[in-house]
């Protein structure tokens, strides 16, 4: 019974989908249904090859850039604390020009 389930096993990982990585397109007589593939060419860049009923499929790729989630809310706090600090400083040097204006005034 052992050597059945041995034998079942191997059969599937023989049988199992690869995913390699290939500097050209792949040919139709290459690979098995379910195969992956990542290819870089010179023209066409990074692309993703999957077989399928055994013919080729393909996507190009794009690099992925990984967004920082709260670098918006910081860019947004960081705007506002400017805006309330010129604010402040704008309204300081109202109050001393008016200070100013009154001190100077009286003589």
């Amino acid at each position: 019974m052992r050597n059945v389930e041995r034998f079942a096993r191997n059969v599937r990982n023989e049988n199992r989908a690869t995913i390699t990585t290939h500097r050209n397109a792949p040919k139709n007589n290459e690979g098995v249904d379910g195969d992956i593939r990542i290819t870089i060419t010179i023209d066409q860049g990074v692309k993703l090859f999957s077989k399928y009923n055994g013919e080729w499929y393909s996507t190009s790729l794009s690099k992925y850039i990984a967004k920082d989630k709260n670098k918006d809310r910081r860019d947004a706090i960081k705007a506002e604390e400017t805006a309330t600090a010129e604010t402040a400083s704008a309204n300081a040097v109202d109050k001393a020009e008016k200070l100013f204006i009154l001190f100077w005034g009286t003589n």
